[in-house]
């Protein structure tokens, strides 16, 4: 197995899995906003509302399109798969940290 497939694979699992923990915040903030009506709460909403729509265009694009080709024909650069594993990697645990202090 190629190991840029490898790599694809695994930013597109922690994708997956950033997906996940959106779609989770997103049911106690608008059980939030249901209670309260604030303001806070549904720019809560519209926040995750924006990362969730980041996170499924980017695994929909990690598995339709080979990022890691176009990259290297473009401008020669073969770790664009491994910045976009380190980029995933850091939002996963951001959203887990959020995650974890909203759920309290």
């Amino acid at each position: 197995m190629d190991n840029e497939f490898l790599v694809r694979v695994t930013v597109a699992t922690i994708g997956v899995i950033n997906i996940c923990l959106l779609l989770g915040l997103l049911s106690v903030y608008w059980a939030s906003y249901k209670k309260t009506k604030s303001q806070f709460a549904a720019g809560l909403l519209f926040f995750a509302s924006m990362f969730l729509l980041k996170d499924v265009f980017f695994v929909l694009f990690m598995i339709v399109f080979p990022v890691e080709a176009s990259f290297e024909a473009h401008n020669g650069s073969q770790g664009a798969p491994f910045s976009f594993l380190f980029i995933n990697i850091i939002e996963c645990v951001a959203l887990s940290i959020l995650f974890k202090i909203t759920w309290e």
